[in-house]
């Protein structure tokens, strides 16, 4: 199956964002599309709160994506080489 045929073959479809909603609608039905919800990407800062007693370690950062041009990687780097 194609893209197209897996999504109208799906029961319930996520995106991560209205772009890739509208995209992926594109490939169905109007009817169908309706299934596709959006639930973006983050984190609950609660759950994730850092102790007053960790100290940053300077120079190191992290992260998570494939390298594409569209991802930005470059402008990662070189903002980062600004903060030092």
């Amino acid at each position: 199956l194609g893209l197209a045929g897996k999504l109208r073959a799906a029961r319930d479809v996520i995106a991560i964002s209205e772009f890739t909603r509208r995209e992926l609608g594109r490939l169905l039905p109007e009817r169908e599309a309706e299934k596709i919800r959006v639930v973006r990407c983050g984190l609950e800062e609660e759950k994730f709160r850092t102790s007053a007693n960790v100290l940053p370690v300077r120079g190191r950062f992290a992260c998570v994506a494939r390298l594409a041009p569209e991802k930005g990687i470059g402008s990662l780097l070189e903002a980062v080489a600004d903060l030092t």
